[in-house]
């Protein structure tokens, strides 16, 4: 019988690497040599013709197609993303029935769309921000594009009138005061499945005007983001896992990277968005400096395809 094999399939052939999921050629040699040690061999398909036309891949492999969800949600900017994608799940589901799939249609369509992911996952009991449906705000209320990543946020201030088009919710006070400076936190849990493999602060000034926090917004400064790690990450970790196990049982296999908000008055820590994410690198210019170093060191990627070996070897459940 064929030895299990871990494939990475490019679903979207126009972008290898689906343009920020995933650096190929940093990425995958990394991930394949820790495989390896495990005694698990990868493949990468750069198109997804090569995958449909090969034969199938043999039972019990890790099928993993990479893409962008927004290509591929309801709002799909490009229907061949989809219609591949699609493919590569009925082969595998048709002709290697105990192959794991990665990264599915089904869950790439809820999570490109953040007004009905919050709703799927709200339902599993993640802790999301509340949604404001209302025409006008009776509270402080963040809006955010319905799809779309990095888009710039606006705070609504009750009375005022709420654009139902966009992703509304209730503004969640993530506050962070640094040597009289203030900031905007979104701690990032990039997970295999239900395992977080890293969780790290990203920042931004109060003064930019727009809570929304992306890599690109955060300052480079190690003592900022060290003391935004010590007073948050450290502290909600078992909270973390568990949220992070919770979107697995709902959403299934993947590589996900999960953004989350640390309440300032509460403590509590809720879901904002969620996405595919293979890797990032953002902080590696400054990694010796940081306390969360082998968060976001390349020891990222070995964990992740540890993660991955465990499935193949059958030392965890769900596909």
């Amino acid at each position: 019988m064929p030895t299990p094999r871990v494939i990475f399939i490019s679903a979207d052939a126009a972008r290898p690497g689906a343009t920020g999921k995933m650096r190929c050629d940093f990425f995958l040699p990394i991930f394949s040599r820790a495989l390896a040690e495990r005694g698990i061999e990868m493949d990468y398909v750069p198109d997804p013709w090569s995958f449909l036309k090969a034969p199938p891949p043999p039972s019990g492999s890790v099928i993993i197609p990479i893409y962008n969800e927004e290509r591929a949600g309801k709002q799909a900017s490009s229907p061949a993303v989809i219609a591949f994608t699609r493919a590569i799940e009925a082969k595998t589901r048709f002709l290697s029935r105990r192959c794991i799939l990665a990264n599915r249609v089904r869950t790439g369509r809820i999570i490109s769309d953040k007004s009905l992911a919050n709703r799927v996952l709200s339902r599993a009991n993640v802790l999301m921000p509340r949604l404001i449906t209302a025409p006008k705000s009776e509270e402080r209320t963040f809006s955010n594009a319905n799809v779309g990543t990095e888009m710039p946020g606006t705070v609504v201030s009750p009375g005022d009138e709420i654009d139902r088009a966009r992703y509304n919710t209730k503004f969640i006070d993530t506050i962070h005061e640094f040597r009289g400076f203030s900031y905007y936190v979104a701690l990032r849990a990039l997970c295999v499945g239900p395992r977080p493999i890293a969780i790290f602060p990203r920042v931004r000034p109060v003064s930019d005007g727009d809570p929304s926090v992306h890599a690109k917004d955060t300052p480079l400064d190690p003592d900022l983001l060290n003391d935004v790690y010590e007073k948050t990450v450290a502290a909600r970790r078992s909270e973390i896992n568990s949220i992070c196990q919770k979107i697995f049982d709902v959403l299934g296999f993947g590589f996900y990277a999960h953004d989350l908000l640390p309440e300032r008055e509460t403590g509590n820590t809720y879901l904002c968005e969620t996405g595919f994410k293979f890797d990032t690198g953002f902080l590696r210019p400054i990694q010796n400096k940081l306390i969360f170093e082998r968060d976001i060191s390349t020891v990222v990627i070995r964990r992740s395809a540890f993660a991955v070996a465990d499935k193949v070897l059958g030392k965890t459940n769900g596909g």
